[in-house]
């Protein structure tokens, strides 16, 4: 009986710690990456060099949105 009581409650543990090890991460916006050129190249290097877990995640794809508005941005101000 106790066997069964100790096995219900290990995997809930394991799932306990797994989720204490999480960080809290701050999600920016795209315009905030727009105003912070340096930050988003970092943030897209991070991504491309992991974009099996990262290149889902709210940051990779508002830093992506950015760079892609900021290159836009550039390429019309050259023409005119």
């Amino acid at each position: 009986m106790k066997r069964k009581i100790l096995a219900s409650f290990v995997p809930l543990l394991i799932l306990i710690g797994c989720d204490a090890k999480k960080e809290e991460v701050t999600v920016q916006t795209v315009d905030w990456y727009l105003t912070h050129d340096a930050e988003r190249k970092v943030t897209l290097k991070e991504c491309q060099n992991n974009p099996g877990e990262l290149g889902q995640t709210p940051n990779c794809i508002n830093a992506s949105l950015a760079g892609k508005k900021a290159s836009t941005k550039s390429t019309v101000n050259q023409r005119f």
